[in-house]
């Protein structure tokens, strides 16, 4: 069974990500991480 967020919820999903990214994650920060592609 697929269960899907309507428009709004996606909407308010969205702003309330945004407000705590806002809150919590500094200007300036380091990525820690990395991603690589290999095409076989």
């Amino acid at each position: 069974m697929f269960i899907s967020l309507t428009e709004e919820e996606i909407r308010q999903w969205e702003q309330e990500h945004t407000r705590l990214l806002e809150e919590i994650v500094p200007d300036k920060f380091d990525i820690l991480h990395y991603g690589a592609i290999a095409e076989l």
